[in-house]
């Protein structure tokens, strides 16, 4: 035997040896790399959720808002219909509104459907008949009024429908039927209703143009019946990739593309394109939407809170949209999250417990701390109370200085406006007394001249003339009109507050002041004695009696209080 013979035979089991340990080696590390990218994987999947639901969060708080636009649209296109109603218009009208109702609420979209069935046949337009049958059908069938669907389909005269409304018969029967193998609990129902869904779908794939939005549709729905989710999940992109990203469309093709990842158990990623695909519900202010179930399933088993949250703003909508069917499917997830409520009720219960130990602890300590602090509370109730007496004293010398002050103030105003009143009468009156001695001189003159002339008789005649009284009379009123007015303008007004609707006082035009204003005028300025007033208005005392007390009796208040009032109303004005 040579001994490369044996020098092989001796590095052949080396060699194997070495070749094992490499292989070991490597496998660890594809091992520990793989682990690493999972758990990366992981984490960033984790994150991207989150976001995402931070996202919709943020979405949720702008509903009411989001809601409210739509809302805003639908008032706008109802204001339309009271200018030139003509049946034409009327139906593209309520074509509008039925597009804005009927991701909104039910009962209206139905509502307007059945307005515009109703135009098209007074129109005899059998063209929009068509349509609006099989428009209403395809939406009964999505709201599980399928007894409805089917009438109205079956009412259709399929031979003489357009190409386009041909689709839309074959879209509407696909529907019906889809429905009714999900939730009829007939099972020969639900076998017939496959097989027509079947059949309907070769039609839809057959009249639909090549690539269009509802070819891509049933091809999908094809692939998800034969389980081929590869092919689903890229006919779900292409969808999302012709429609614009802000429409019902998207949202429905990013449910899909959640469910064909749920399918194939991919839950984070399934529950991205949910939360992708409410998120645009939000933003158009849809409330018939079916992702929320899903996410809000997710969420129950680690942040049940938040899955409650979606639930009630599901319902919420539920409720508001009325669907027959929708409430039904979502109840469904109710047993779900009281599960989750239960576990998350369970794991709070424990932290809770050892909380109150924690607690129990502290609140030993707190006891040791507050005995401390009783016995300092006690040292400083003894200053506080001192202190307290001494504001206290302190606050009541304070109010009875702006009790005096406010008595003080008033006092002060009071005698500015009575002698601002003395000052005003006291030129008023040397202007007066003035004014009659000049005119008491020149009356002299003019006597002392027609007696040199002889001039008597006449002289005797022109004193006998009695309207000379009643015109300087006249001048007195009116000085005293004027100045009293301007002193207090709104004296009138103020006085016919105080009295009844029915008995309040007007000037006549060309007059300051009435007997009865003036009797009230003197009152304000302090002259009440009815004989002074008879003298000075030149009036009897009976008169001056019976005008006082009728004006007293209309009065709103007592006439003690009346009196009194009229000493203070009427604002002085310099």
């Amino acid at each position: 035997m040579s001994l490369n013979f044996i020098g092989r035979r001796l590095q052949s089991p080396i060699n194997s040896y070495l070749c094992i340990y490499a292989n070991i080696v490597i496998m660890k590390k594809a091992y520990l790399i793989t682990i690493f990218l999972l758990i990366s994987a992981t984490a960033f999947a984790d994150t991207a959720v989150e976001n995402l639901l931070l996202e919709l969060d943020a979405q949720i708080q702008q509903r009411d808002t989001y809601m409210a636009n739509r809302m805003q649209r639908i008032s706008s296109l109802m204001q339309l219909h009271t200018v030139e109603s003509t049946p034409q218009r009327d139906y593209a009208l309520n074509k509008q509104l039925i597009d804005e109702y009927i991701t909104f609420q039910a009962d209206s979209a139905i509502s307007y459907f059945q307005k515009n069935l109703e135009l098209a046949h007074r129109m005899h337009d059998k063209v929009l008949q068509h349509q609006t049958a099989i428009d209403l059908a395809h939406f009964y069938a999505s709201t599980g009024f399928y007894y409805e669907a089917s009438q109205l389909l079956y009412s259709i005269d399929t031979l003489s429908l357009s190409k386009r409304d041909e689709l839309k018969y074959y879209l509407a029967q696909h529907k019906l039927n889809d429905e009714l193998q999900l939730y009829s609990n007939d099972e020969a129902q639900k076998q017939r209703s496959s097989q027509l869904a079947n059949y309907y779908i070769t039609r839809i794939t057959q009249s639909a143009e090549a690539d269009s939005y509802n070819a891509i549709q049933a091809e999908l729905w094809l692939a998800m019946q034969q389980n081929d989710y590869t092919q689903a999940a890229s006919l779900a992109e292409k969808i999302m990739a012709k429609v614009p990203k802000l429409s019902r469309e998207w949202a429905t093709a990013s449910f899909m593309r959640g469910l064909v990842a749920q399918q194939m158990e991919h839950n984070d990623i399934a529950v991205q394109w949910m939360i992708r695909s409410a998120i645009v519900d939000m933003k158009l202010g849809i409330r018939d939407y079916a992702a929320f179930k899903s996410i809000a399933e997710y969420c129950t088993s680690y942040d049940i809170e938040r899955s409650m949250r979606y639930m009630r703003v599901m319902m919420e909508d539920v409720q508001a949209f009325n669907s027959r069917l929708r409430p039904w499917q979502d109840a469904m997830i109710w047993p779900e999250i009281e599960k989750g409520y239960h576990a998350y009720t369970d794991r709070m219960t424990s932290i809770q417990r050892r909380q109150i130990y924690l607690l129990a602890a502290l609140v030993v300590a707190v006891i040791a701390l507050l005995i401390y602090l009783v016995t300092q509370n006690h040292r400083l109730n003894d200053v506080r109370e001192k202190m307290h007496n001494a504001n206290t004293q302190l606050n009541d010398s304070i109010e009875d200085l702006k009790s005096v002050n406010e008595r003080l103030v008033e006092l002060n105003s009071q005698i500015t406006e009575a002698n601002g009143v003395k000052e005003e009468y006291i030129g008023i009156f040397l202007q007066v007394c003035s004014e009659y001695i000049d005119k008491m001189v020149n009356e002299r003159r003019h006597i002392m001249k027609s007696l040199r002339a002889g001039k008597a008789d006449e002289l005797r005649k022109e004193l006998d003339y009695s309207k000379l009284e009643q015109e300087e009379l006249k001048q007195l009123y009116n000085l005293f009109d004027s100045t009293f007015l301007r002193l207090y303008p709104t004296f009138v007004e103020e006085l016919n507050t105080l009295l009844t609707e029915d008995s309040q006082m007007e000037i006549k035009k060309g007059e300051y002041l009435n007997t009865q204003l003036r009797i009230f005028a003197l009152i304000r300025l302090g002259i009440t004695d009815t004989p002074r007033i008879a003298t000075l208005l030149h009036c009897s005392l009976s008169t001056i009696y019976n005008y006082r007390s009728r004006i007293r009796y209309n009065a709103d208040i007592t006439r003690e209080e009346f009196e009194t009032r009229i000493k203070t109303i009427g604002s002085f004005n310099r």
